[in-house]
């Protein structure tokens, strides 16, 4: 095999692993209308397993799967909630082996899930929300663009994946929509606020009116590590010192939205959620925020009880 200008061999094993990725991710596009985002996940948590346990896949054992998390847990500092993520990829692909005659036996069947406990979505002060927005049109490199980014992310709470999927023709400038690409290809419409629209409407001035919404300096489609690299750079040229990413963003939209007395079915559908207990969680935030206005603003919320009448 060639690779920039180099000869690579592949060891027998390394060769089982590979061909048995590529199948299992080309299914996962295929058959199960995967995005290449939802596939690249996958290819990376697959060989990150492989690399760790060094045997191929017909061979793994049940202790191999169980080594692996402990080694995540313990030596890599990963939450319940990413071996789940971890494990879940792990079923995925063993079970399609077993399906495809590829595998002798599912070596996670039987493995219990990591518990997953409920962590409240960290959620950005809308003071700090104007701040980055500002931030974002007043940075040095590609100020129009990541302004744009900011205005699409915190007005529509898409996932750093489905806006770096924006073409310009799933826009809708007229309905100030866009139509979203979402987990397992499903499309939903989201909304456009008047200050969004108005920054995609400069930004076009500045790129090709086809084609990926927003590319980077090499005509390509930017990457979602670019735009997390983005987002931690414009929080640190604001100085606002919570951590910035663009799930944060997605959080806030959510969070900011229920304080504002939006529905949570509405915003269930606005977010791309199969299951509505996803969206409920930020139920719990509103009513922390909730909590916090009444006692501050409620004339016996403070009281004495035993002098209230």
């Amino acid at each position: 095999m060639e690779y920039e200008g180099m000869s690579v061999e592949f060891t027998p094993i390394q060769k089982l692993v590979n061909e048995a990725i590529d199948r299992f991710t080309e299914h996962v596009a295929i058959e199960r209308g995967g995005s290449y985002q939802t596939s690249r996940v996958y290819r990376y948590d697959l060989e990150m397993f492989f690399q760790f346990i060094g045997v191929p896949p017909q061979q793994v054992q049940p202790q191999h799967v169980r080594m692996f998390l402990a080694h995540l847990k313990t030596d890599k500092g990963y939450a319940n909630a990413s071996l789940r993520r971890k494990l879940a990829c792990l079923r995925s692909f063993f079970r399609f082996l077993v399906q495809q005659e590829l595998s002798p036996a599912d070596p996670t069947t039987g493995l219990l899930t990591p518990k997953l406990g409920q962590s409240l979505p960290r959620t950005i002060p809308s003071e700090d929300v104007n701040r980055l927005l500002w931030a974002a049109r007043n940075v040095e490199k590609e100020p129009v663009r990541t302004h744009t980014i900011f205005q699409i992310l915190y007005s529509t709470g898409v996932r750093v994946s489905e806006l770096c999927d924006i073409n310009i023709e799933d826009i809708d400038f007229a309905d100030g929509t866009i139509r979203v690409r979402g987990k397992g290809n499903k499309e939903r419409i989201v909304f456009l606020a008047v200050p969004a629209m108005n920054a995609i409407v400069e930004y076009l001035q500045f790129r090709p009116a086809t084609g990926p919404l927003f590319l980077n300096r090499r005509g390509q489609r930017l990457s979602p590590l670019t735009v997390q690299r983005t987002v931690r750079a414009v929080a640190q040229h604001a100085g606002v010192t919570a951590k910035v990413t663009p799930h944060a963003l997605r959080h806030s939209f959510a969070t900011h939205m229920l304080e504002r007395g939006a529905d949570v079915r509405v915003l269930q559908e606005l977010l791309g959620h199969s299951n509505l207990a996803t969206t409920q969680i930020y139920t719990h935030v509103s009513l922390a925020h909730e909590r916090a206005v009444f006692q501050r603003t409620h004339p016996l919320a403070e009281s004495d009880p035993e002098g209230a009448y």
